[in-house]
């Protein structure tokens, strides 16, 4: 009984976690850089680029909706989804050194892309093995 109340719990979480890409997705998508806190006016070039990356956070949080309903068998793109997530706060942390402290949102963004990776990893393999 505890193994499904786990899963369905684990379901649950992907399925609120994924709305944040798909929204941010979409808001990206639709309005560009006009969404970043203290991020001005780029050329048309980095808007171009940011308005693509948005539809690519919008299929990240598609994936992550997919792959709730057989979490539990699902392991290895989980690692993979949260390997990439992992691999964007690590970029995040690049951009910190070379261009300094960015607005607190995105702080926060790190420490957050960093500790749900982890967990999301740690709970589906408990809820694999019960």
């Amino acid at each position: 009984m505890m193994g499904v109340v786990a899963i369905e719990n684990l379901r649950r979480t992907l399925r609120v976690l994924a709305v944040v890409p798909i929204m941010a997705g979409i808001a990206t998508v639709l309005f560009g850089s006009d969404i970043i806190p203290g991020g001005g006016r780029p050329g048309a070039s980095v808007e171009s680029e940011l308005r693509f990356y948005g539809a690519w956070w919008i299929g990240a949080g598609l994936f992550l909706l997919s792959l709730a309903p057989r979490i539990e068998e699902r392991g290895r793109e989980l690692q993979a989804f949260a390997a990439l997530l992992a691999l964007g706060a690590v970029g995040r942390v690049i951009a910190l050194v070379d261009d300094g402290r960015p607005h607190a949102q995105f702080l926060v963004l790190l420490g957050v892309e960093i500790v749900v990776a982890g967990v999301l990893v740690a709970w589906q393999r408990r809820v694999a093995r019960s």
